[in-house]
């Protein structure tokens, strides 16, 4: 396996002249690794996975965190599907498939609760890859209930399941944003890279700037390990000045 992470990192990308990047090799090894832990799960490989123990190359961090002004740009710029799905991802730290994939059913506005990716009713299919713990229940904020009215009154006019149905076809939901997201970035004047999966990033990183503790952000995320929120959640100024200020307030209640 070791051998195939160097012969994979010597390749040239496609069209390119320069070789693969070691992000694109990770993805590999990870690809694998799943591959070998289903063989096991389904008892046609009973040998050790052999990607465990295999070093992984580096990676950049590439979190991007938006500012409130940056936000409030990219707003006014926005399709009406991509200002909701931004102000949801914004508020709560959802995965951008978390909306996509999201349900009528699952929508229980009385209660105050978005159901994510419960366990299907008997003699369906089952969304396959989701853990335990992105099977999660959030509340809905202030700013979150009119986008999530209006988007269930639209989905009964169109007869549809789906909270984001695709525009062509309501029957399915919508499947990507990427280049929507791309072109709302370049209008509202946002020239570095910023991918749609940093707005997640940016409604943890603001939750945990609020006060939220470390357990409860674990569980909002949809996070199987604290480690993993950890990852995700890059301390900001805010942050840092807060903890200046309360530094400041101790010494001097315990000043003699």
């Amino acid at each position: 396996m070791e051998e195939f992470k160097q012969r994979r990192a010597q390749e040239y990308a496609k069209n390119t002249n320069h070789t693969v990047s070691g992000v694109t090799v990770n993805r590999a090894l990870i690809t694998l690794s799943l591959l070998y832990e289903r063989a096991a799960k389904d008892e046609i490989y009973t040998g050790r996975n052999p990607v465990r123990g295999v070093k992984f190359f580096p990676e950049p961090k590439r979190q991007r965190i938006l500012a409130f002004e940056e936000q409030e740009r990219y707003l006014k710029h926005a399709s009406k599907t991509l200002r909701d799905i931004m102000v949801l991802m914004t508020e709560m730290g959802f995965r951008p498939q978390d909306l996509l994939q999201l349900e009528v059913q699952n929508v229980d506005l009385p209660a105050g609760l978005l159901h994510l990716w419960p366990f299907p009713a008997a003699g369906t299919a089952r969304k396959d890859g989701k853990t335990a713990a992105a099977r999660r229940s959030i509340p809905i904020t202030k700013d979150m209930m009119p986008i999530l009215e209006r988007r269930l009154e639209r989905a009964t006019k169109l007869k549809t399941r789906w909270v984001f149905p695709s525009p062509r076809n309501p029957q399915k939901h919508i499947v990507a944003l990427g280049k929507t997201h791309r072109e709302t970035l370049l209008k509202a004047g946002i020239t570095d890279r910023v991918r749609l999966y940093d707005l997640r990033h940016t409604g943890l990183t603001r939750l945990h700037e609020a006060g939220v503790d470390e357990l409860t952000l674990k569980a909002i995320a949809g996070h199987a390990r604290l480690q993993t929120t950890a990852r995700y959640v890059r301390i900001g100024d805010v942050a840092k000045d807060e903890a200046v200020r309360r530094l400041e307030e101790y010494k001097k209640a315990h000043a003699s």
